[in-house]
């Protein structure tokens, strides 16, 4: 499937499980942006949300990898004066990891596993939709 339209359905399903949760989502017209969509609390705070998602497993691993990094043809990684959340999305477990770009430390690869603690760094972030509810802490 063409990259942009899986892309689009990312972020498709990323807006409807932040309204289900009762987040306010506004959209950015065109993809120049580095973050793809914007979340806004009712108190006028924003956080600016790149998405990424995998549905396919590493080679010979339990875990998935997502590329956690802007740009069309240099990557780069995410950069927190640009972007304050990557939501990564593993579609064939449909679980979403909302991480604060601060706690990437300038990793570009992230590598996730929802079925086990291996590769747990992240693990943390594993639903963690409060993070948009409490400033970046997850629970």
């Amino acid at each position: 499937m063409n990259p942009k339209r899986r892309g689009s359905q990312y972020e498709a399903a990323f807006i409807s499980e932040a309204l289900k949760r009762g987040l306010d989502v506004l959209e950015s017209f065109g993809d120049y942006k580095p973050y793809d969509l914007v979340i806004q609390k009712e108190n006028g705070h924003f956080y600016r949300v790149q998405v990424k998602g995998t549905n396919s497993q590493i080679k010979n691993k339990p875990g998935f990898k997502i590329l956690a990094a802007g740009g069309n043809t240099k990557k780069t990684v995410l950069n927190p004066d640009e972007v304050d959340v990557l939501a990564a999305y593993v579609e064939p477990e449909n679980t979403w990891y909302i991480i604060p770009v601060t706690k990437l430390d300038g990793n570009i690869s992230v590598y996730l596993n929802p079925k086990t603690k291996l590769n747990g760094k992240y693990e943390v972030w594993r639903n963690a939709w409060s993070v948009f509810h409490n400033g970046g802490v997850p629970g």
